[in-house]
């Protein structure tokens, strides 16, 4: 469970139930996604550890001096040590929350560039009874430049912690850093400077060399927020390059451009036992039209995705000219390593806010296989004059496959004066095949389902 004090007084004040009934979905499928991947280790809480850490560990108490000091230290570099360590907070009351109010960007791995010693150097951050809470202060929060970034080549895991109230202005950030080269940079240029801000808890910019993942574990992300004129940007978290691990976790509240929780590009995403609730995408420029995408994830370049025992409640997207993935959105690699697999999650409630003229609820596109399975869609809303308009549309490039099987849909809406559907298969090209099993419409089997025309 995180950070119940704070989790819980957050969905109260957004008339959300309370984190132990929205968490009940979450705990019945942690069985699930224990088998289907290695949790992370627990870290080490005993007062043996306290006494007497390991070289690189700091163990500090939860204020914000101790707190930049240790990522001071673990940032550091000379010829003796090299940046990386591990951070343990040692809280005097573990039921009690302990708040950092930062008044600056936390970096992470700050010599990692040009100083190529320090590439793959192991960070991480601990809250052993998870009961910190990182947020901006009242000054520093309309700079809008986030809460944590980590620089090229950082590899990360961090436990326990929640990232509350922060804000990032993508296009506002990249002003700032191309200070007077900005007014001779082209439009597309700057389009490019803009999309590679977002993610006001966590922007990694740069990943590591070695394919190991960023790694969030019991971690929580309430209300942080994302505003760009470019359809790129999540709201509480922003990867290139980097994959993304996460387990235990809940998403409340967080909006992007796209991705008002998670976005992506170029990753390996693996999603396990998690909340995203009442999230939202605010859109941006997309092909010369305003497009939100992504209530809750927009993920481009994936290489592999897995999703399993999530839950998806209330995400929704603002009316804008076009949009689409009310909950999700997954854009496959060119060159994939594996599959866009979503498997014992639901999806409930979503589109009921915000626009009534969404394409779809979760949105699966990619030059790779795409499994759905054992999940459920219920109370969503779709309507759209779109005709790729359907609660679930999953869309393949020739030769590959598409497998729905144990998908219930129950009590889903469409826009009135929109027919809509529960599934729409398509294929670019021919090749491949397509499989819906066991899969039902209000307790109807869903039969005779191929690749629409």
């Amino acid at each position: 469970m995180t950070n119940i004090a704070e989790v819980d007084g957050f969905l109260k004040a957004a008339g959300l139930p309370s984190e132990e009934q929205l968490d009940s979905f979450r705990r019945s499928k942690l069985e699930i996604s224990s088998k289907k991947r290695s949790r992370p280790a627990l870290p080490t809480v005993n007062d043996k550890f306290r006494k007497h850490p390991g070289k690189h560990d700091v163990v500090i108490s939860p204020t914000k001096e101790e707190f930049l000091q240790a990522m001071e230290y673990l940032n550091s570099s000379d010829d003796r040590i090299l940046s990386g360590g591990r951070i343990f907070f040692n809280c005097p009351h573990p039921n009690q929350t302990y708040r950092i109010y930062l008044d600056d960007l936390v970096l992470i791995n700050n010599k990692a560039w040009p100083d190529k010693r320090n590439w793959n150097q192991k960070f991480s951050i601990v809250a052993p009874h998870a009961n910190v809470t990182f947020l901006p202060t009242e000054r520093y929060a309309p700079k809008c430049r986030g809460l944590f970034r980590a620089n090229h080549a950082a590899d990360v895991y961090i436990y326990g912690l929640t990232f509350m109230n922060a804000s990032v202005s993508s296009d506002a950030c990249a002003r700032e850093e191309y200070g007077s080269k900005w007014h001779t940079m082209s439009v597309e240029d700057r389009k490019t400077a803009v999309a590679q801000y977002g993610g006001a808890a966590y922007q990694q910019r740069k990943g590591p060399r070695n394919g190991l993942p960023i790694t969030f574990h019991r971690t929580a992300f309430l209300n942080n927020h994302v505003t760009s004129s470019e359809a790129r940007g999540g709201g509480a978290i922003n990867t290139l390059g980097t994959h993304i691990e996460v387990w235990d976790s809940i998403f409340v509240g967080n909006s992007g451009a796209a991705g008002g929780a998670i976005a992506g590009k170029q990753i390996k995403l693996y999603l396990f036992s998690s909340n995203f609730i009442g999230n939202w995408s605010t859109g941006g420029r997309d092909s010369h039209q305003l497009v939100a995408n992504g209530g809750a994830l927009r993920c481009d370049g994936i290489k592999l995705g897995h999703l399993c025992g999530c839950y998806f409640r209330e995400n929704f997207i603002k009316p804008v000219e076009r949009m689409k993935g009310t909950a999700a959105t997954l854009y496959g690699a060119q060159q994939p390593e594996g599959d866009i697999l979503v498997e014992h999650c639901r999806f409930h409630l979503n589109g009921t806010t915000g626009s009534r003229e969404t394409e779809c609820i979760l949105n699966l596109v990619g030059n790779m296989n795409i499994i759905v399975r054992d999940t459920v869609f219920d109370e969503n809303r779709v309507g759209s004059d779109k005709p790729n308009k359907a609660v679930v549309v999953a869309f393949v490039a020739g030769g590959f496959n598409i497998n729905f099987h144990g998908v219930n849909f129950v009590g889903n809406q469409y826009q009135a004066g929109y027919s809509g559907k529960s599934i729409r298969l398509k294929r670019k090209d021919s090749g491949g095949h397509c499989s819906v099993t066991n899969c039902f419409e209000d307790r109807k089997p869903i039969e005779g389902l191929g690749f629409a025309k």
